[in-house]
């Protein structure tokens, strides 16, 4: 809850700045191999007490977003300005 008592809305991606963690974040995401997404999402997980998800790899919306712009129409471009 916030200040006012309010139930925060968490959404299910957040992007976070992580100042001074970024070197030492690295280097423990080198020597474990993973990402520091994944890094994120174990240590929340631990926080909370709760197994971290298991994510898809890549983009799970990309093939339909590529299929859409394959197929987008595109707009004709005109050969030169009309003169009247």
């Amino acid at each position: 809850m916030d200040a006012l008592g309010e139930k925060l809305m968490i959404p299910e991606k957040i992007t976070f700045r992580l100042g001074h963690l970024a070197g030492p974040l690295g280097e423990w995401c080198d020597k474990h191999q993973i990402k520091p997404s994944e890094a994120a999402r174990q240590a929340v997980a631990a926080m909370l007490g709760v197994d971290a998800p298991e994510m898809p790899v890549g983009n799970p919306d990309a093939g339909e977003t590529l299929a859409a712009k394959r197929w987008k129409p595109k707009r004709k471009k005109q050969s030169g300005r009309r003169k009247e």
